[in-house]
């Protein structure tokens, strides 16, 4: 077959994002930027961003995106106009994200929804792990106002970082550096608003945590997560996936957490693992497995 006319605005180093994916919807929204076009296979490679491998994808599952110059080089857009909540081709849906400020935390309304934001997100993630996902309360008022105002500890020092839509915030993170060896970085309370998932926002989050850390001269990055490890989870199987093919982690270490384990106001309805995952800092802030990335993927 032959390769689809760049008419169709698809070619070589190409910014694209996946859509209309029904056997593998979780890389629906992500973006990426095509490598070569197979005749064989009658798809596109497509390398996403924080993947090592380029994945096979169908033309007519792809979109192109605009490209602008900005401060740090090339960065795609969404090309047409729209609503910020509706389909990740609309124009301008991408967030802005940043670190928290002092400011932040008296903001009584950004407390209320990043409550709200973080909680139903991780209920929804503990769905079939624990006996009464509604139980389940990862985060409060106060929580979040300490952390949104910053956590120091002698060398360790957590802030939140913010997904902002104009005034709503659409998604967080926790970033820790020093945390608990002077080299160490840690993401963790990672969430996103349900009407804004899909959209690559917490890929943001998570590389936005990333390059914090190795600013601030972390050598290595750790993240951590409950789960189950036998297969039959589907929200599990998706995170370890996401945080090992895509992000470049790998375990390092692994506790149980048996039936009936108490936490965070509900137990663990069947038998968990606690996974600690950790990836080496390079000194731009991205990970080593990305140093594999052809040099147009920016």
């Amino acid at each position: 077959a032959a390769a689809p006319s760049a008419a169709v605005g698809l070619r070589p180093g190409c910014a694209v994002h996946v859509r209309g994916l029904v056997s593998r919807p979780e890389l629906n929204g992500c973006r990426g930027r095509l490598v070569t076009w197979s005749d064989e296979r009658d798809r596109w490679q497509v390398l996403l961003e924080g993947a090592v491998q380029a994945q096979l994808l169908k033309k007519e599952n792809l979109a192109p995106l605009a490209e602008e110059q900005g401060g740090g080089g090339v960065v795609a857009v969404a090309p047409a106009a729209g609503a910020p909540s509706a389909d990740p081709e609309a124009a301008d849906w991408s967030p802005t994200v940043r670190l928290a400020t002092t400011a932040d935390a008296g903001n009584d309304a950004l407390v209320a929804a990043l409550v709200s934001i973080i909680n139903e997100s991780y209920r929804a993630a503990m769905e079939g792990l624990v006996d009464d996902p509604a139980r389940f309360v990862r985060t409060d008022v106060e929580d979040i106002e300490e952390r949104l105002g910053g956590i120091g500890y002698g060398a360790m020092k957590r802030y939140l970082v913010l997904a902002l839509k104009g005034d709503e915030v659409v998604g967080c993170s926790s970033v820790t550096t020093g945390w608990r060896q002077s080299d160490l970085g840690q993401f963790g309370m990672l969430a996103v608003s349900r009407s804004w998932q899909r959209r690559g926002i917490a890929m943001k989050l998570i590389r936005f945590a990333e390059a914090h850390c190795a600013a601030m001269g972390m050598r290595e990055m750790q993240c951590e997560e409950m789960t189950c490890t036998d297969g039959s989870h589907i929200t599990s199987n998706w995170m370890m996936k996401f945080y090992q093919e895509r992000l470049g982690y790998k375990v390092v270490q692994t506790y149980q957490c048996p039936q009936g384990h108490p936490t965070r106001g509900a137990s663990t309805c069947r038998d968990l693992d606690f996974l600690i995952y950790r990836k080496p800092l390079s000194a731009d802030g991205g990970g080593a497995a990305e140093e594999k990335r052809p040099s147009w993927f920016r």
